[in-house]
């Protein structure tokens, strides 16, 4: 049941917040600068997509560790690899969808209402994919991290003095 949550809340929670934008009439004409916001959160879409992508580069780099092995070993490799697909295609929709509003500014008040569902659909979502990753990777990354530390030994031993006045005399 955890695993269907984890799978579908994302996008339940996206529809849930567009249907209550489109049934409370809500348009970006109705959001103060709604044009001037457009411009940051392309480029906070294409930030994030950048970073997502890059941790691609380094769950690569870390496929020879033992929890990645347990990731592939439990099949959940697909999970997480269509965890990280779902933010970067959603964050390049919200780029372009973004950009396309902008055009769009002089559109009737029905379809605003609908572009404006559809927009805060993708970005809703984009973010709660996003997080949904960054807090996968976080696990990924502390569990890599601790059995690097626990897979480390350091030998101590006490000194041996006799050894070292023998060894001073010769």
């Amino acid at each position: 049941m955890g695993y269907k949550i984890e799978r579908f809340c994302p996008a339940a929670i996206s529809l849930v917040v567009a249907i209550l934008t489109y049934t409370n009439g809500m348009t970006f004409f109705l959001i103060p600068n709604f044009l001037n916001i457009l411009s940051p959160v392309v480029s906070i879409s294409s930030i994030i997509v950048g970073f997502l992508t890059t941790m691609i580069s380094v769950l690569i780099v870390l496929s020879d560790r033992e929890v990645m092995k347990r990731i592939r070993r439990y099949n959940k490799w697909k999970d997480l690899t269509r965890y990280l697909f779902t933010p970067i295609v959603t964050g390049f929709v919200v780029a372009i969808s973004s950009t396309l509003l902008n055009v769009c500014a002089s559109l009737s008040d029905s379809r605003a209402r609908i572009l404006t569902a559809l927009w805060i659909f993708f970005v809703s979502w984009f973010f709660t994919t996003t997080f949904r990753m960054l807090f996968i990777l976080i696990k990924i990354l502390q569990n890599v991290s601790e059995v690097s530390t626990s897979n480390v030994s350091i030998e101590i031993k006490e000194p041996n003095l006799d050894d070292a006045f023998r060894q001073a005399d010769n």
